[in-house]
């Protein structure tokens, strides 16, 4: 080794280890990091994650990363949805703390950030799927009748139908489209009053 000593040594399962002695075995990230907490405020951490301070980011992220989680569980309902989203604000933060322009609370701009997260990913969820097999083959536990997939749906039809109608009424010059409503309406007559 260089200029450094290093120990050397076997562990009970007879593998060899070796210890370096020098701070050259250390990464040039963990030499960068500071070895006794730090007591910024909230605005002085701010200011220095803006300036690119990964110790900062770090503090922000020990300030209200359960508050980020718990927004996240409260709206998912799930664990470990909570935490890729909880992940994925940070993430969102990282990319947009120098936006901040400390107008509101950091808290309530992180907060409303988070929930845009949260939505986009629900916005994004993809719709529950039937299996195919399942559907048309009635099980014995749930002996109801079989769903037929392709059936048209009468109750949307009639919809799309209506709407078809009323749209070409409105294309009728006025005095045909009353003449069309008044014939096609039925009024009571004085037969039906009797």
């Amino acid at each position: 080794m260089c200029a450094s000593s290093a120990i050397a040594g076997t562990t009970l399962g007879g593998i060899r280890r070796i210890r370096s002695t020098s701070s050259a075995a250390i990464g040039q990230l963990a030499r960068q990091r500071p070895t006794e907490p730090v007591a910024w405020t909230e605005a002085e951490a701010i200011r220095r994650a803006q300036a690119g301070d990964a110790a900062a980011f770090e503090h922000l992220f020990q300030l209200h990363s359960r508050r980020v989680y718990a927004l996240c569980l409260r709206m998912v309902g799930n664990p470990a949805d909570a935490e890729d989203l909880a992940q994925e604000a940070f993430l969102q933060l990282f990319r947009k703390i120098a936006t901040f322009r400390g107008e509101s609370a950091f808290s309530t701009w992180l907060h409303r950030m988070t929930v845009n997260v949260v939505l986009m990913r629900l916005r994004k969820k993809s719709l529950p799927t039937d299996s195919l097999e399942e559907s048309l083959e009635p099980d014995s536990e749930n002996s109801g009748p079989k769903r037929d997939v392709g059936a048209p749906d009468l109750r949307l039809s009639g919809a799309v139908d209506r709407v078809n109608l009323e749209r070409s009424i409105e294309k009728l010059p006025p005095g045909y489209r009353t003449v069309f409503i008044l014939s096609t309406t039925r009024l009571p007559t004085s037969w039906d009053v009797r």
